[in-house]
């Protein structure tokens, strides 16, 4: 029975061991594998950008991450190898910096908020980085500490800060600033341009408030200048997209003119991409009354000078009339005598009429009909002239560009200023000497800074005039210009060869240099402003269709059919026309005000709209005396059918057209052989109304 209790029990005891030992191997492989997984864990978190610390319960260390030690390695080292939580604590606490506002910013939180977890602090840690702390006690686990590198986020917000005082800074002084600035985006296609921003000066100039002006188009507001040449200035800067300056004259509430000075600017990205349109506008109206006074007074001197100088020759003149005349009536008898003191007097008269003349183009009173004229051609044509002026003694050498150069003014100008600049030159070299005259296009970065100011879009020719004679010192450089100045001796010479040289090239909008040194010569350079438009040349044969054409002409046609406006503009463009189109009467007004050269002809229908073809041609011709003039109409120009009375001796053409007898008639309107006032007329029968073409 013991034995049988004996075995009883050593099976329980056995089985009991076996039970332990099981449960023992089982707790050891159960902290193998949390042994292995906290290892993965710290291995993983070595792999984080931020740095780990955790304390058990018992605030024992029990793992550090490779970032929290390079964050903490000076303070790990001051501290002993076996870390408690409270120790670590004071360290951080004794390595807190202040937070400044770039700071809380950063960590996006206030300082009130600092303590609602169990411990925040920013630190300066290792190789002066800095670092947020946080810490957070887990209950029944431990405290878990997480380190952030902050320094960055914190340079960032620093950057911000300091770019957004920039930015009010800046505003503030944009604000206050007398130059009216505006900022334009342009929409997609770049044609448009949408206020962004603008400043307290540019509102106050145009009498907006800032919020009427955002949103707005900018050509818009720059329309309520009323000055469609600045206008159009301006659309073109935009679609061209460079920069543009651009005067304007805007009249305010207030009353009074205002001149003011715009200069757009484009800003591109890398791309060329257009971002945005900036424009400063100054107000310039005291600086024009400035120069207005002092040009005022420049005036009235230099009409003293002339005044003087007319005083003086017209005495003269006067003085050999009347002695002249006085002399005949005591020999009234001696015809001989009389014709040659007559003679005397007419040459006087011609002295004193050639002295009005050149008075009138100084003071640019002079009426001229300004025609297109080949530059260098011209000049090969005076090349005869000249030679005679100078003598055997002056070497005169011509050079002339063989590039087609077109210059607006009539061409006896050209003629003159040539004439006296080589007469001034001959002048100068009573013994003999070199001279040379030149005739080139110039090139953009040759121009004088007066020139360049006008814009890369206006390209020069010069003449160039330079001797080898006695040369200028300064006090006479400064005063060559003026009328009536001339160091030549009595009765040599007027002193009215180069003002009238001067009031000539400033008609046309050129420009001259002088340069010149006492025994170094003299060198006069015209410029002269190019133009794109050619010479009229009415060519071809009225026998042959074919051959006619009208190049360098300017046609006013007016039409109120758009097709037939269309084709009869396209056929005479075809044979060179420069074409101004206008659907009706009062467009064409407009246009013919806004062009700025000579039109020569005016096609227009007879019945339009609000003004008809005849009141047109009467307005037209009031405007240019010297306008050739053509009616075109389905209803005749005479008799009960006609809607509008015809002016007398008219020129007819009957619709439908025929283009090729229009092309006749205004080939004959051109050359004045038109003797008839029509080449097509209407004939009126028992009141029916039959139309008869003839064609020429």
């Amino acid at each position: 029975m013991f034995t049988q209790l004996y075995f009883c029990i050593s099976i329980v005891t056995v089985t009991l061991v076996a039970s332990i030992a099981v449960a023992a191997v089982v707790v050891v492989r159960e902290k193998r594998r949390n042994k292995s997984y906290i290892r993965a864990l710290e291995q993983a978190s070595d792999f984080t950008g931020n740095g780990l610390i955790f304390f058990n319960e018992s605030d024992k260390l029990m793992s550090v991450n490779a970032q929290a030690r390079d964050f903490l390695q000076d303070i790990f080292v001051v501290l002993d190898s076996e870390v408690s939580l409270p120790a670590l604590l004071d360290s951080l606490f004794d390595h807190a910096v202040d937070c400044d506002q770039s700071l809380l910013n950063a960590l996006g939180r206030s300082a009130e908020k600092l303590n609602t977890i169990g411990f925040r602090e920013v630190i300066m840690a290792s190789r002066e980085r800095l670092c947020l702390i946080e810490a957070q006690k887990i209950p029944d686990v431990g405290t878990n500490i997480i380190l952030i590198d902050v320094g960055d986020i914190k340079h960032q917000e620093e950057l911000l800060l300091r770019l957004s005082q920039y930015n009010h800074e800046l505003d503030q002084a944009i604000q206050v600033a007398t130059s009216g600035i505006v900022i334009a985006k342009p929409d997609e296609k770049g044609q448009n341009y949408t206020v962004s921003f603008a400043n307290n000066a540019f509102c106050k100039i145009f009498e907006l408030k800032d919020g009427e002006i955002i949103g707005q188009d900018l050509v818009e507001i720059f329309e309520d200048i009323h000055d469609p040449q600045a206008l159009r200035k301006i659309k073109k800067i935009g679609i061209e997209q460079e920069t543009g300056n651009v005067e304007l004259c805007r009249k305010p509430s207030e009353g009074g003119e205002h001149w003011y000075d715009l200069k757009l600017t484009p800003l591109k990205d890398y791309s060329g991409r257009l971002e945005l349109f900036v424009g400063i506008i100054n107000e310039t109206t005291e600086s024009k009354i400035h120069a207005a006074e002092s040009s005022k007074a420049q005036r009235l001197e230099a009409l003293g000078q002339l005044a003087a100088g007319v005083a003086h020759d017209f005495n003269n003149v006067l003085s050999i009339i009347d002695g002249y005349a006085r002399i005949s009536a005591r020999n009234i008898e001696n015809k001989e005598q009389a014709i040659d003191n007559l003679e005397h007097i007419r040459t006087a008269s011609k002295r004193g009429a050639s002295l009005i003349k050149q008075m009138l183009t100084f003071s640019h009173h002079e009426i001229v009909d300004l025609t297109v004229v080949n530059l260098g051609e011209m000049m090969r044509e005076q090349d005869m002239l000249l030679k005679p002026l100078l003598g055997a003694s002056v070497n005169c050498e011509l050079l002339v560009d063989d590039d087609e150069m077109y210059v607006e003014c009539p061409a006896e100008n050209i003629t003159q200023i040539l004439m006296n600049l080589v007469v001034n030159a001959r002048d100068a070299m009573p013994n003999g000497g070199e001279l040379r005259v030149e005739n080139s296009v110039c090139a953009q970065e040759a121009l004088p800074e007066i020139l360049k100011k006008q814009g890369d879009d206006i390209r020069y020719a010069s003449i160039l005039v330079s001797d080898t004679g006695s040369g200028m010192p300064i006090e006479v450089l400064d005063r060559v210009f003026e009328p009536f100045f001339t160091t030549k001796d009595q009765g040599k010479g007027t002193g009215l060869g180069l003002s009238m040289v001067y009031g000539l090239v400033k008609q046309i909008g050129g420009h001259i240099d002088v340069r010149s040194a006492p025994d170094q010569g003299t060198e006069i350079k015209v410029f002269m402003p190019l133009t794109t438009k050619v010479p009229k040349k009415l060519s071809g044969s009225a026998d042959e269709l074919g051959s006619i054409r009208f190049d360098g002409y300017t046609f006013l046609v007016a039409e109120d059919e758009p097709d037939l406006l269309f084709l009869i503009c396209e056929m005479l463009e075809d044979l060179g026309v420069n074409v101004i189109r206008a659907s009706n009467g009062d467009e064409a007004l407009a246009l013919q005000d806004d062009y700025e050269g000579q039109i020569d002809l005016l096609l227009t229908d007879v019945v339009m709209p609000e003004l008809n073809g005849p009141d047109l041609a009467e307005m037209i011709a009031a405007l240019h005396p010297s306008i050739g003039i053509i009616f075109m109409s389905g209803y005749p120009d005479k008799g009960q059918a006609a809607s509008v009375a015809m002016p007398k001796d008219s020129v007819f053409v009957p619709k439908p057209v025929d283009y090729g007898a229009l092309i006749h008639v205004i080939y004959d309107k051109l050359r004045g052989q038109n003797g008839t006032k029509s080449v097509s007329h209407w004939e009126s029968k028992d009141k029916e109304q039959n139309m008869e073409g003839v064609k020429t």
